[in-house]
């Protein structure tokens, strides 16, 4: 890792002689901020939490749960006992306005929080351009809801309809997308009490291949996989609009559509829209390499949020978690005055990990792809031990 030096501005402190830290989105990076804050919390500092909910999900485990080999409290963090733990405020609530000269944020409630070091870690939106969405669209994000929001469109769908056939789309083929095809049948049959030959599953990609950022063997493989299983694959192909309960495609061609899961490529959340930063093309806080905003101001932005100048890596979850480390390293160095900050370098190659669904893992690592048990023994391991690592207990 290199450093930078920076001549900004000093931070203030509250009332009471305290720097105030404020976490805004327990996403992946704030994570680990929160758990060396219960180890080593800053000298004559606070920290405070806020999130929209009471507890953080780790995206890696979703699909595990719609195949049924976890329960969705499994997935979950539990960020009351987390932060109680930890020695820090959490508050549950949604972000109204922002005064960045005043260095306040109010809620939605009307509470108004104050900060002196504000690091914002609020992912990324489903990518939806201009398309109409009515009520059978199921939008991946938050996680923290999808099970319960899948559960309603199926509700409302059982109770309109007596067909016992049903029509699952999914639209975006990256790696979030491919996951589901491969494991949310499991969860309609389960749901539904339909047999699978009662489910006509289809996946609409934009691209002509899957995953993008993958080998061609894993995409090959994927592709192969998914097939043998009957679902139908629409590459090349983009949603545009739902009309009388079908989806149309960029191709002119029309599909049956009873519910359909949007899990397309990242797009800004509208809660930037709030903060009067710098941004990128796509409505990404722009920083610089050391996640710091390129403003000037005492604010970082990491995770799918945040986009680094001149070095943006992919928006995926493995980046952010090795964001914290250099988050942790840089609040803790601004928060004493020390302005010479660590900048974060990404890492050029990683382990790759999907579920199939099947109780095994479709794996890629530098020019090795398997698709075997121990793939998904591995990654169960990984992903018990993350969230182990940041539950309270």
């Amino acid at each position: 890792m290199t450093e930078q030096s920076s001549h900004r501005k000093a931070i203030r402190s509250d009332d009471r002689g305290k720097t105030t830290l404020v976490l805004l989105g327990i996403g992946h990076a704030h994570l680990h901020v929160l758990r060396e804050w219960r180890r080593r919390p800053l000298p004559n500092a606070r920290l405070i939490c806020l999130n929209n909910f009471g507890d953080s999900a780790y995206s890696g485990m979703l699909p595990g749960v719609l195949a049924g080999m976890y329960e969705p409290r499994q997935m979950k963090i539990d960020l009351a006992s987390a932060c109680r733990v930890a020695g820090a405020e959490l508050i549950v609530g949604q972000v109204a306005a922002v005064d960045l000269p005043r260095r306040t944020l109010q809620l939605d409630s009307g509470q108004l929080v104050p900060f002196d070091l504000l690091s914002i870690n609020v992912g990324s939106v489903p990518k939806q351009d201009e398309m109409q969405c009515d009520d059978r669209v199921v939008p991946i994000k938050p996680m923290q809801t999808f099970v319960e929001r899948m559960r309603a469109a199926m509700s409302d769908w059982r109770e309109r309809n007596s067909s016992s056939e049903f029509h699952l789309t999914i639209v975006g083929g990256g790696a979030g997308g491919t996951e589901l095809a491969f494991c949310l049948p499991n969860f309609v049959q389960r749901e539904l009490r339909v047999e699978p030959n009662q489910l006509r599953t289809t996946l609409v990609h934009g691209h002509d291949q899957l995953g993008a950022g993958t080998r061609e063997s894993t995409r090959q493989l994927a592709e192969r996989l998914l097939r043998s299983r009957g679902v139908d694959l629409r590459l090349g192909q983009h949603a545009e609009r739902i009309e009388q309960g079908r989806l149309m495609l960029s191709t002119g061609q029309t599909l049956a559509a009873d519910l359909i899961v949007w899990a397309t490529g990242a797009a800004s959340p509208p809660l930037l829209d709030r903060f009067d930063l710098p941004r990128d093309d796509h409505g990404f806080l722009l920083t610089d390499r050391t996640l710091r905003s390129v403003s000037g101001s005492p604010i970082f932005a990491v995770g799918d949020c945040g986009s680094i100048e001149d070095r943006d890596p992919p928006k995926a979850g493995v980046y952010a978690v090795r964001q914290g480390p250099v988050l942790w390293e840089n609040l803790s160095r601004l928060a004493a005055g020390n302005q010479k900050l660590r900048e974060y370098e990404p890492q050029g190659d990683f382990l790759k990990l999907f579920n199939t669904g099947d109780g095994r893992a479709l794996m890629e690592y530098r020019w090795l792809t398997r698709h075997a048990r121990w793939c998904w023994w591995l990654k169960d391991w990984i992903d018990r031990r993350f969230v182990a690592r940041h539950q309270a207990s």
